[in-house]
């Protein structure tokens, strides 16, 4: 009965993530009595905080900037000393369970705080009334949207690397909306005592007996809140320690299952382990790590390797990656999630100036700012993902693996030299056929048929040659993306295609003028 559950956990969460079951192997079940531990510290910082006030009552004081700088002077003094104002708290931390106090520390803690209203200087322009576009960081340019800044550029850069901001159109700076041009502001200062803490929950197996061929486990924090709330943890001490440190333990006595597996796919064995009589995980298998590997491979190698250019493999691993639900699942959500990071990283404060040393090119600059929303956005993805997968990969797999999506995603655009060169040969084949047919043929037909082979070659060329019409198609019929042209360079192909229909027309009324003329 104890190996049919734990397996039947574990068989649960590999179906979970789509795994066959077929393909895997499972040993005995091993048990032993352990002791879990949670230790939980909590510490203070000072907190300060602004917020803008858009409109006041008139019961409400507003003071001068000079009387709020003494105000933050005299409550940070203030807080430093009144230990008074933690004691009560933390003395209350004692009556609550390990469950309440895992609860507590996930959320926002702040004791004691004062307020105070003051117009101000607004405290993203200084007073200038202008800021830094948000959007190049204040260098009026941004990184090639169709190249990403890679070496030689394209025709749409004019091979240096980077386009004008849309935003600012090259001017640099913006009107500040925090303070709506004005240069002042009200402010709303809030300080007060923020409460934070860190937390860890550790095995130790308590028969001896089971020393040697019992593993020891390392708790997932993805596991923590399940284990707080289903097991009961009785508090074993609570003190102060350095820099008034409150620490705090709890423990209980349980029962540890540990079940080995073999994945056919993966070449070494994997364990999962459980507690208590409801099988409650202690820590996931990360199958996913393995499972996940050679994808992650091809999407850095479509990227930024050798593959960015090959539009075909990148409509291969499009479909693929389409037809895997979690990762679909994220690319629904990812132009929400990508302008909810742009959004973000605008309403920052601070020059991108101040962590970009000096000696850097602006390609250079340009490209760690893309670099960074990158960052972000995969760290956002990667939050999603661990949660759509039960936690069934790493967190820092996770996070690889989704950089290299926001990677790939984001090299969509690229075009390789030899997509030119392919436009610039047809275009040209096309106009010398033109001229061709049109001077030595007066036939109305030889008059239609140019244009219309034009259109033809330029819908094949797009689609069977270039891909660019055959990727635009795959991501539309996938319904991940609503405003494709975000992510595809369609406007290349529509651009050159209009290039040589409008040739085509103009070599005909030339040739047209020209045989009219002489003859």
């Amino acid at each position: 009965m104890r190996s049919q559950s734990i397996n039947g956990k574990l068989q649960h969460l590999l179906r979970s993530i789509k795994l066959n079951l077929d393909e895997v192997n499972f040993y005995a079940p091993l048990r032993a009595d352990v002791r879990l531990v949670f230790k939980i510290n909590w510490f203070f910082e000072i907190e300060e905080k602004d917020r803008v006030v858009a409109a006041t009552t008139s019961k409400e004081t507003v003071e001068n900037e000079e009387t709020l700088s003494n105000f933050v002077q005299e409550q940070r003094k203030d807080l430093k000393k009144s230990r008074e104002l933690r004691r009560p708290f933390l003395d209350g931390l004692e009556k609550r369970s390990a469950r309440e106090l895992f609860l507590l520390a996930n959320r926002v803690n702040r004791i004691s705080p004062r307020h105070m209203m003051a117009e101000c200087l607004c405290p993203d322009c200084k007073g200038r009334k202008k800021i830094q576009c948000p959007n190049c960081s204040g260098y009026g340019v941004i990184l090639c949207p169709s190249c990403q800044g890679q070496e030689g550029g394209c025709s749409f850069c004019q091979r240096n690397g980077y386009v004008e901001c849309p935003t600012c159109r090259q001017s640099k700076l913006v009107p500040c909306t925090t303070c709506n041009a004005q240069g002042r502001a009200i402010i709303n200062k809030r300080i007060c005592l923020l409460a934070k803490s860190t937390s860890l929950l550790e095995v130790e197996i308590s028969n001896s007996d089971a020393l040697a061929s019992f593993p020891v486990p390392v708790v997932d924090y993805a596991c923590y809140e399940e284990l707080l709330s289903s097991l009961f943890f009785g508090l074993k001490s609570s003190e102060y320690g350095e820099n008034d440190v409150y620490k705090l333990t709890y423990a209980v006595k349980t029962s540890c299952n540990a079940l080995r597996f073999d994945v056919r796919s993966i070449p070494q064995t994997m364990c999962f382990f459980a507690v208590d009589s409801k099988f409650i995980p202690l820590c996931y298998p990360h199958v996913l790590d393995y499972t996940y590997e050679l994808l992650k491979i091809r999407l850095q190698e479509c990227g930024v390797g050798s593959l960015s250019s090959d539009v075909k493999a990148k409509i291969e691993l499009f479909s693929e990656i389409v037809n895997k639900p979690f990762l679909c699942s994220l690319l629904k959500g990812y132009e929400s999630d990508y302008d909810r990071v742009y959004r973000h990283q605008k309403s920052e404060k601070g020059n991108s100036d101040n962590f970009i040393p000096k000696a850097y090119s602006l390609k250079d600059r340009l490209a760690n700012i893309v670099a960074s929303r990158k960052d972000s956005l995969a760290r956002l993805l990667s939050r999603k993902l661990l949660s759509h997968t039960n936690n069934m990969m790493t967190e820092e797999f996770g996070q690889e693996f989704c950089y290299n999506l926001v990677n790939f995603i984001s090299n969509l655009k690229y075009r390789g030299v030899a997509t030119r060169r392919i436009w610039d040969y047809l275009t040209l084949f096309i106009w010398g056929m033109t001229f061709f047919l049109n001077f030595f043929s007066h036939n109305l037909l030889m008059f239609f048929l140019p244009p219309l082979i034009s259109i033809m070659l330029s819908i094949f060329t797009s689609y069977y040659i270039t891909r660019n019409l055959k990727l635009y198609e795959v991501v539309m019929f996938s319904r991940t993306f609503t405003k494709i042209s975000k992510f595809l360079d369609t406007k290349y192909d529509m651009l050159r295609s209009s290039v040589m229909f409008f040739g085509v027309l103009f070599i005909e009324t030339l040739v047209y003028v020209l045989t009219q003329k002489y003859y």
